[in-house]
C-alpha cells in the first residue's frame, strides 16, 4: 500500500538583510550585542551582526524559538542612498569593516541637501559615488510590540544593509529551476516584484562566497557554444565578449549547449566526440 508522510517544519520568519531586536535574554546570551541587529545569513544557524560593535553572533534555532522575534524592517523597506563619504573607523570582524559614512537620498538629489551620516559594517566595500539600500528608521512606522522590550531604545537614523551593485555585464552562468507557471489574474506588479527579489538574490550570489557554496551555478548553454575541436568558449555571439562577466568562470559546472551543427547535447559528450574523431 501507499503511504504518504507529511513532516511540519517551523521555519524561522527572518532572511538575510533583515534588522530586528533581540529579546533580553537573547541579547545577554550572546554578549549583550544590539540589540539590534542584522541578519547576515541564514542557514543551520541565524547569524547576526551588531554593527555598531563589530561582533557577529550565530544565534540556534531552538534558542531563537523560545523567544521568536520578527523584522523590523526587510529589504522591501529599503531605500536608496548615494554615498557622499566614507571614512573607516578601524574595527573590523571578517570581511566585514567598519565605516562612518555620509549618505543623502537618491529621490532627493536636485530637491534639497539633507544628508545623514551614519556607522556601517560595508565599509570595504563602500566609497564615495556608490548606491547603497538602507533602512529610514527616522520615518519607519512600526509595530509596538516589536519594541516593547525596550522602551528606551535609540534607533539609528540609517541602517545600510545591502550596495547596489553598479550596471553588471551579461551572466555567464544559470541556476536550475522547476519551471514555474505564472498564475492568472496575477497583478504585473506582484510579478514584477517577484523578478526583482530573484535579481537581488542572484545578485547576492555573485557578491558573496558565502551564498555561492551552498549552490550549484552551470554554463548558461545561451552564452556557450562547443567549437568543433570540443572546446567550451564564450559568449555564443561575438558582439557580446566585451560585456560578459567571466569571473565566475572556474566555478561553474558544464551543463546543456548548443554545439555548432548539432542539437542540444552534454558538454562532456561534445568533448568525447570530439577526441574520438581525433583518434581516428
Amino acid at each position: 500500500a501507499k503511504m504518504k508522510q507529511a513532516i511540519p517544519i517551523e521555519i524561522i520568519p527572518l532572511c538575510k538583510d533583515d534588522i530586528f531586536c533581540l529579546h533580553p535574554k537573547q541579547h545577554s546570551n550572546l554578549g549583550c550585542i544590539g540589540p539590534l541587529v542584522v541578519v547576515i545569513s541564514v542557514g543551520p544557524h541565524l547569524r547576526v551582526m551588531d554593527w555598531q560593535r563589530m561582533e557577529i553572533h550565530d544565534l540556534r534555532s531552538e534558542v531563537y524559538f523560545r523567544q521568536p522575534g520578527h523584522s523590523l524592517q526587510t529589504i522591501k523597506n529599503a531605500i536608496e542612498y548615494i554615498v557622499i563619504d566614507c571614512n573607516p573607523t578601524g574595527l573590523s570582524v571578517g570581511q566585514f569593516l567598519q565605516a562612518e559614512v555620509t549618505l543623502a537620498k537618491t529621490s532627493d538629489l536636485g530637491s534639497n541637501d539633507t544628508q545623514v551620516t551614519c556607522l556601517s559594517h560595508l565599509g570595504a566595500i563602500l566609497q564615495a559615488g556608490d548606491k547603497v539600500l538602507g533602512y529610514d528608521l527616522n520615518n519607519a512606522v512600526f509595530n509596538d510590540n516589536v519594541l516593547q522590550d525596550w522602551p528606551k531604545l535609540v534607533l539609528p537614523d540609517v541602517v545600510i544593509v545591502k550596495k547596489v551593485p553598479p550596471t553588471r555585464k551579461k551572466r555567464t552562468w544559470k541556476l536550475r529551476a522547476l519551471i514555474k507557471e505564472e498564475e492568472e489574474g496575477v497583478y504585473q506588479s506582484r510579478l514584477k516584484g517577484s523578478r526583482d527579489e530573484y535579481e537581488m538574490f542572484l545578485n547576492d550570489i555573485e557578491s558573496d562566497p558565502n551564498v555561492r557554496s551552498n549552490l550549484n551555478l552551470y554554463k548558461d548553454p545561451t552564452m556557450w557554444r562547443v567549437t568543433e575541436d570540443g572546446a567550451v568558449v564564450h559568449p555564443a555571439r561575438e558582439e557580446d565578449r566585451e560585456d560578459v562577466d567571466v569571473s565566475l568562470d572556474e566555478q561553474l559546472l558544464d551543463d546543456l549547449v548548443l554545439g555548432e551543427g548539432d542539437d542540444d547535447e552534454p558538454m562532456e559528450a561534445a568533448r568525447e566526440s570530439s577526441d574520438d574523431e581525433d583518434g581516428k
